[in-house]
Formats: C-alpha cells, structure tokens, sequence
C-alpha cells in the first residue's frame, strides 16, 4: 500500500471505533475518507504523506519567466498530513491542514456533535485557520481598498488599486508581503511588520520603488528600477541573469541569447522559457501572445532548432530576427488581456456603443469583463461567456469584431441565450 492508502484505511477504522461511519475513497495517487452525513452535515478527508525530496518543488508558474528572484525560501516536510473539509447542505463550509490524525479525529468528532466554527477555532484550531488569520489582517487595511482572499492551501490575501497589487501571505511569526506592478513584483519582504501600513504606502500613496525600498523589511527585486521607464530592457536583463546560471534550463542557449539581447529586433521583445525551449513573446506576462513567434532548443553540435528548422548561430539570429521584425502585434508590457481590452474597446466604439471593457484582478491575473446591468461578458480573446445570474453561455467566434456585435446585442438589446447560439459563426463551448 502507499503511505496514504494506509492514513486512510487506519483513520476510517479510528473513526468506525467512534461510531461514526465513514469509508475510504480513491485510487492510485489520491486517497480520502469520506465521513456519511449526519443530519446535514459531512466530510471529506483527504490524506497526503510527503516524501523530503519532493515536498519543495516549486508550485505554479516559474519565478524565471515572472522575473522574480525574491520569494519565501521552499519548506521541506515528510510524513502525513489531512486536508478536512467541513461540509453542510449547502457546501464546503471551511477547511484546514494538519499533521496529526488525532487533530483530525477529533475534528470529525466534533463537527459531527454540532459544533459551530467558533467552537472548532478554539477546540481544532487548524481548521479555517489561515482564513481566519487572512481576514482579521485585511480588517485592518485602509479603507476603499479592494481585497479578495485565495483558497487553500496559502488564503493569501490579494490588494488591488489600479496597476498596483499586493500579495501577502502567512508566514511562521507573522507574514511575508509582495509589491507588484500590473503582474511584476517589484519588491518583497520575507517579514514585514507593519503590513497595512506598507500596503497603504505602496497602493493608496503610490509611492516611488525608491521610497518603497525605505520601508523597513522591503527589498527591491533586480532590475525594478527599469520598469516604468525600459521595460523591455528589464526583461532582458533578467534573461541575462538566467543564462549567468550554468544550472538554468537556458544556458545551453546562452550564445545565442547573447547575440539576441544585442539585437535592435529581438531585444524589443519578451520571452520565456518552456521545457528547455527559449520562446518569444510580444507579451511581456502571462497569458503570452506568441502565436506565430519563434521558439528555440539547443542542438547537440553547438546548433539550434528554431521552429522545426535546424540552424548555426548566425541562420538562428537572421530567422528570429525576420520572423520578429514581420510580427503584427507590437511588443508591449502587459499580458494578453491588455492587448485584447484595446482591440475590443476599438470594435465597441466603432459599432458606436458606449460600452467598454475593464480588466478587473483576480489574484496574480487578470480577466476581461464587459458589463450592463445584470449581464456581463467576460472576454478571453474570441471566447465570450455571456452570464445572468446563475446563467452564463461560452460561446467561440472567428473574429473579434462578431464578438463585440454579440456582447453590444447581449448588453444592450437583451438578446438572448438561444439568440446567441442560433448564429451560424458561433461555436458553443461545451
């Protein structure tokens, strides 16, 4: 059996002595306890065992291609740990980790008694615990900023104000806080003291990166100075930093991204690495707009393959540089929802509408929406999801243009769902 197969088989049987029946549920990889309702309550336990060597992989995207180098130190755990989600009728009510069976038992024993939240805060403190944390903090920001919590297993709390954010996360003694602009972190620290008030100075002042580095505790990211005035030279810079690295994924690369970064064509533009591919990007975030860009992988010999084309150095820089030089899209710094917000705000006004898109942040991204009334429209590129209450339709169409007819007829003309659907270019996403 796997480690977590036992947890469960052995929590199920604690619990079954207790008298409350559960089960154990899953497969392979992934295994849990479910606990049968009682009255109208029931959880789901699920069980994980962490190996040392693995329980400090990195999770999510690559701080390489964010262009970040400051960020918590990874923490590396082995044993078990129970993931319990408190449930009622209506849903998930609350969560919580812990390391210990016991923690877990009595957990289960105690929401099973009718506990409330409160009474688990004191008697199970694990359960809603970052949550808990999360928003006692955010009850102490300035007023009139905007903030929304993640989910498990960090709850960071996210503060939003125009092109500014911040991301501040539960750290052993207190809490680590990153400065960003649009989706770049600028600045960082491992443990800031007075949180709120470095929120406020950073978000509601808008303070300079040169004021905001005299915040005790904050670091300046590298390069951060460039951002506002040389963006594309801060992204190359970072590249350069990379390559520096004889353990980075690119440095086989590192020739020919040096003749790149000199290059008056391909120094305009970002880039990111994928695998052991260097890829362009007319976006200098993500999500990239690199459709039709070219993307390179060492060769054995000392050559590249860019594209599906194997060249020398010089064939490599001539083809990127070509293909660069053609591209439509102008590069820019921003993520693929930036350049869609001015492509869609130019077809709605050209239909003469009044309605215009906002990019509204959600956590470290952003999403496109158009809205009137009680409809809206979230936009991703040609994909439209046209939603009213509980309702919402996805809907794909060739071009941007028969988008922003469907969103004006949607908001404006109260069209409606199977409207939409009846139009031959549309393409219902399933």
């Amino acid at each position: 059996m796997r480690e977590n197969e036992t947890m469960a088989w052995e929590l199920v049987a604690a619990l079954r002595a207790l008298g409350i029946e559960s089960r154990v549920e899953g497969g392979g990889a992934h295994w849990s306890v479910e606990v049968a309702p009682i009255q109208s309550r029931a959880l789901l336990i699920h069980c994980f065992w962490y190996e040392r060597n693995i329980s400090g992989l990195m999770l999510g995207i690559n701080p390489a291609n964010a262009r970040s180098r400051l960020q918590a130190p990874p923490t590396f755990y082995e044993g078990p740990e129970y993931l319990v989600y408190l449930k009622e009728a209506a849903g998930k009510v609350a969560d919580g980790r812990t390391y210990s069976k016991a923690e877990a038992i009595a957990c289960t024993r105690a929401w099973c008694q009718g506990h409330t939240l409160a009474q688990l805060a004191t008697e199970v403190p694990f359960i809603d615990s970052k949550s808990r944390s999360m928003r006692a903090l955010a009850a102490r920001l300035v007023p009139g900023l905007h903030w929304e919590l993640g989910g498990d297993p960090s709850y960071e709390l996210w503060v939003h104000a125009d092109d500014r954010s911040c991301k501040v996360s539960e750290v052993q003694g207190g809490f680590s806080c990153s400065f960003r602009l649009v989706q770049a972190q600028v600045a960082y620290s491992s443990k800031l003291s007075q949180v709120p008030a470095a929120i406020a100075t950073w978000l509601k002042e808008r303070v300079s990166l040169e004021s905001l580095a005299r915040v005790p505790g904050v670091e300046l990211e590298a390069h951060a100075e460039l951002l506002e005035q040389a963006p594309a030279r801060w992204h190359w810079l970072h590249v350069r930093d990379r390559i520096a690295n004889p353990n980075d994924v690119l440095a086989p690369l590192k020739s020919l991204i040096e003749a790149l970064a000199n290059s008056p064509v391909a120094s305009t533009f970002y880039s990111y690495s994928s695998l052991n591919q260097f890829c362009f990007s007319a976006s200098s975030h993500y999500p990239w707009i690199d459709q039709g860009l070219p993307f390179v992988a060492p060769r054995q010999g000392g050559d590249y393959m860019v594209n599906d084309k194997r060249c020398t150095l010089n064939q490599a820089v001539q083809q990127i540089e070509t293909t660069l030089a053609s591209y439509p899209i102008q590069p820019f710094f921003g993520s693929a929802y930036h350049y869609d917000l001015s492509r869609l705000n130019d077809c709605l006004a050209g239909l003469g509408s009044s309605l215009r898109g906002q990019l509204v942040p959600r956590e470290a991204w952003y999403s496109l929406v158009v809205s009137h009334g009680t409809r809206t429209c979230t936009v991703s590129d040609c994909c439209i999801t046209f939603k009213e209450g509980s309702a919402e339709q996805s809907v794909v169409w060739p071009t941007i243009e028969d988008a922003a007819c469907w969103i004006c007829r949607w908001l404006e003309e109260g069209a409606s769902h199977g409207e939409i659907a009846s139009d031959p270019k549309a393409k219902l996403v399933r």
